[in-house]
């Protein structure tokens, strides 16, 4: 399966970011998508944080799961759609203040399996990573 991130797909996808309200509820932004690429960041905002200050790290997977889906979703052909089926993320340091920024990058791209690297980062550090895998189907079966 390959795509190419066409200026109509790219346009779709900001569009989507920016009409999504879980992502949009806690204040994640599109920074850049690229070919099975996408950076989102995310600011700490006093909303997200768990009873020690530091960021709930139920909003890091959050923000890490988007950027394996916007990534996969600019690899994809149009009419293609993905859902994450399972993910693991360690947390490497705290997320406490200012923005962390996820990048998302393919791994792998079959024809129904996508596997995506997720990096967030925080602080000039690697808060988090993760490894992401995605189904991918048809717009069509959902």
């Amino acid at each position: 399966m390959t795509a190419i991130l066409t200026p109509a797909r790219r346009q779709m996808l900001k569009e989507r970011m920016a009409t999504v309200p879980y992502p949009n509820l806690l204040g994640m932004k599109l920074v850049r998508l690229a070919p099975g690429e996408a950076r989102i960041s995310l600011r700490a905002a006093v909303r997200l944080r768990q009873y020690q200050g530091l960021i709930h790290g139920g909003a890091i997977a959050s923000l890490a799961d988007t950027a394996a889906t916007f990534a996969a979703l600019t690899a994809v052909p149009d009419g293609i759609d993905v859902v994450t089926i399972e993910f693991k993320l360690n947390f490497l340091v705290p997320f406490k203040s200012g923005r962390a920024l996820a990048v998302g990058q393919i791994l792998r791209l079959g024809q129904r399996i996508c596997t995506a690297d997720v990096r967030i980062i925080a602080a000039h550090k690697i808060a988090a990573v993760g490894l992401f895998t995605m189904m991918c189907f048809s717009c069509k079966d959902a």
